[in-house]
């Protein structure tokens, strides 16, 4: 069952659910073992450093972290979790992921979810979004399945205005195009097969299969199951 199916099916238990039974849940489809691996979001752990939080993600049993990287500078005080040094994030740290990540059989994504097209810090915001996609391309970018996640946001001023809310999408329209542009050039497998992503020469592959066998001692590779 893939996310699709998933939710097509809650949809339709959603909608009987004032005449249905408990029945009617005991019998709906169930996922695949396996098939829907547990991520851990870290923004909950802003005290914790990259391997704090994948004793984490161990010790509750996920596959995969989702890694907060917000900027240290920001002026938010909800989400201040920052598990990468991304100010200098060189081959050597991702390499250490990488490994982290054959060694303990996890998965990685980074992200940073501030307003990328409103708000005073809008362009600074930007600019941490563009720094990340250069280190998801150093873990691998799309061939490792290494995504960058993060939030378009709002512009409260625009959306004051008659016909605020298509302003705001052209807008994001605006913003995000060079950001994908760079997005695709920092790591060109957006539109090939993965198998034909390039390579970064000190950092390694990390399967798009659930598990990550442990590699060989002085390994820089993750190789597939």
């Amino acid at each position: 069952m893939n996310r699709r199916e998933f939710f097509k099916g809650a949809a339709a238990l959603a909608a009987v659910a004032p005449i249905a039974s408990k029945d009617a849940f005991a019998h709906a489809a169930k996922p695949k073992p396996g098939n829907n691996p547990i991520w851990l979001m870290t923004s909950a752990f802003p005290g914790d450093d990259f391997d704090g939080v994948v004793k984490r993600a161990l010790d509750v049993g996920a596959q995969g972290l989702e890694l907060c990287v917000f900027r240290r500078d920001s002026d938010r005080t909800d989400h201040v979790a920052t598990h990468l040094d991304y100010k200098d994030f060189t081959p050597e740290k991702a390499k250490h992921v990488v490994d982290t990540c054959n060694e303990k059989g996890i998965r990685v994504s980074v992200g940073a979810y501030d307003n990328l097209i409103g708000g005073d810090f809008q362009e600074t915001n930007q600019n941490h979004i563009l720094n990340l996609i250069r280190i998801a391309a150093m873990l691998g970018g799309d061939a490792n399945d290494v995504v960058c996640g993060t939030f378009v946001g709002y512009d409260q001023k625009l959306g004051a205005e008659d016909g605020g809310f298509e302003k705001n999408l052209e807008k994001f329209k605006k913003v995000f195009t060079p950001i994908l542009r760079y997005a695709t050039a920092t790591c060109p497998a957006a539109s090939r097969p993965a198998s034909s992503c390039t390579r970064f020469s000190t950092t390694a592959r990390i399967s798009r299969r659930r598990t990550i066998p442990r590699t060989t001692s002085g390994s820089t590779s993750i190789r597939p199951t």
